[in-house]
């Protein structure tokens, strides 16, 4: 695609020549279409040979030239052709303007002096490439051919280079707001218009990164494209050093720099606290400084530890390290022992438990019926009721949440140690009114929710809801050996201690008290109940 457009600009470039010039071009290329004899048909040996050097005849002034030609991208945009023409004049170096020929005013100058050139490719001279023949003609090593576009508020550029005897063209594209910043893009890659830029640092040795990217030490002398770039230079032991620079076309550009040495550091890790080096913090947990050789004095600090303070000698060159934990106080020892011990029982989902439970009755309304007999009745301990009591034996299981649970399940089986005496309501003329009986029977709890806290290994809780009991009076004398049933709904409610001992075996001691809500065959009697039990929280 570049020949083709180049041939083009070309020959409009020549348009000023003498008009009989295309004439005879014309009648020599209809020529050349006509039949001719064998003899004709391939040049003479002295005319090949006088067509070869026909380049070699271009002014010597003209050696080493670059062409760039510009054209409009889009259809109506030719004013941009000498805006780019004017930005590529700018780009290049002051003193290789000369070697530079710019647009077609510029290459329509060189045409005059191009005669067997010219005449190459209207065909009046035999070559074998009339663009390539005229390049070379020209003196030209390389030709650009620069496209510009405006679209909307942005430029797109398209560049291609050719060289003469090379069929091959680089070709790249670019976008852009600015249109000189588009055109650089584009074209620095297709045409050599890299500098020479060169770094020395004071010591050798440094690494050198050109926008971030490594490309050698110092001393260095390397090819940078044009533009803005950042040059540093890092070497270890000293101070990195960042320079801008503004790299000119084909320019050359030297950078030096002297880096400050760094006369060591010091390494500090511990764990959780605050450091401090000659009283100034310098940051938490773990830092690394740079510092000056000598003493310094650093210390570290934390709430609830001791305090720690030392001295360290560094060296030039050289790393110090210190590692050091500090060691709390008694106080914030026993508040981690306490928090990590809450935490395991926080982490609790569940528990089960063996209880043992001594029921006192609070008062001595009491009653119990024979079954299927109204006429046979207890209605009160008829001793102190204090001394009326009952064991119970039990099992229980619930689940458990950070500061609540809830007991889903619990029974235990109760029975007296002792004979209660207790009164009947109701006798026949001539009977006691008094008898003696033992107590046996059940109690069950269902869905009680209870609240907890821990501290330390401990935990308190309060729990309480409904209970259903039922149990049976049996009579130990012999005027009176009847079983007399009781039962009803009590309302509970508890406080409980509970120390972990190990992992989640635990042991509970605890206080409550019943109230009666709802009497089976006869009264329930409020009563007192102190708990003891073993359990297992998992």
């Amino acid at each position: 695609m570049l020949v083709p457009a180049l041939a083009a600009m070309l020959l409009q470039a020549a348009a000023p020549a003498p008009a009989p010039a295309p004439v005879e071009a014309v009648d020599t290329a209809a020529a050349q279409e006509a039949p001719a004899p064998a003899a004709a048909a391939a040049p003479k040996a002295e005319e090949a040979a006088a067509a070869a050097p026909a380049a070699a005849e271009a002014p010597k002034a003209a050696q080493g030239k670059t062409l760039w030609l510009m054209q409009p991208l889009y259809p109506g945009q030719d004013l941009l052709v000498g805006r780019t023409e004017e930005a590529i004049a700018n780009l290049l170096p002051p003193d290789e303007r000369s070697s530079e020929v710019v647009g077609r005013r510029e290459l329509a100058a060189n045409l005059h002096d191009a005669t067997d050139a010219i005449d190459c490719i209207f065909g009046e001279t035999r070559c074998e490439d009339p663009i390539g023949a005229m390049i070379n003609g020209l003196g030209f090593e390389r030709v650009v051919l620069v496209r510009v576009g405006q679209e909307g508020t942005g430029y797109r550029v398209r560049a291609a280079s050719f060289q003469p005897g090379s069929f091959e063209a680089a070709t790249a594209e670019s976008e852009g707001a600015n249109l000189e910043k588009a055109l650089l893009s584009a074209v620095v890659r297709v045409a050599p218009l890299a500098a020479q830029v060169e770094v020395r640092s004071e010591p050798a040795g440094a690494t050198v990164f050109i926008d971030g990217e490594k490309v050698g030490v110092t001393p260095l002398s390397t090819q940078v494209l044009p533009g803005e770039r950042t040059i540093r230079m890092e070497l270890a032991a000293y101070h990195p050093l960042e320079k801008k620079e503004q790299i000119p076309v084909r320019g050359k550009t030297q950078v030096t720099g002297a880096l400050g040495k760094l006369p060591g550091k010091i390494h500090v890790v511990s764990p959780g606290s605050k450091i401090f080096i000659d009283g100034e913090e310098a940051g938490q947990d773990e830092v690394e400084v740079a510092s000056t050789a000598g003493t310094h004095k650093v210390s570290l600090r934390r709430d609830g530890y001791e305090p720690y303070e030392t001295s360290l000698d560094v060296k030039p060159d050289g790393t110090t390290k210190l590692e050091h934990q500090l060691d709390p106080t008694f106080f914030e020892t026993v508040g981690q022992s306490m928090s990590a011990a809450q935490k395991e029982i926080y982490e609790e989902n569940g528990y089960f438990a063996f209880t043992f439970e001594q029921k006192t009755l609070a008062s001595s309304a009491f009653g119990a019926r024979v079954v299927g007999v109204t006429s046979i009745e207890l209605d009160e301990v008829s001793s102190n009721h204090n001394e009326a009591t009952v064991q119970a034996f039990g099992l229980e299981y619930g689940s458990l949440w950070k500061y609540v649970g809830m007991t889903w399940f619990g029974a235990s089986y109760f029975t007296s140690s002792n004979d209660w005496r207790l009164h009947k309501a109701k006798v026949e003329e001539g009977d006691p009114d008094q008898m003696a009986g033992t107590i046996d029977g059940g109690n069950l709890r269902l869905l009680q929710p209870q609240l907890r806290v821990a501290l330390w290994r401990f935990v308190l809780g309060v729990r309480g809801g409904v209970g259903f009991n039922l149990g049976v009076v049996t009579g130990t004398e012999r005027i009176d050996r009847n079983k007399y049933l009781f039962g009803g709904i009590d309302a509970e409610a508890m406080g409980t201690l509970q120390l972990r001992i190990v992992g989640g075996l635990y042991g509970e001691a605890g206080y409550g008290h019943a109230w009666p809500l709802v009497s089976f065959f006869g009264k329930s009697a409020e009563a007192s109940n102190l708990r003891f039990g073993v359990g297992y929280a998992f």
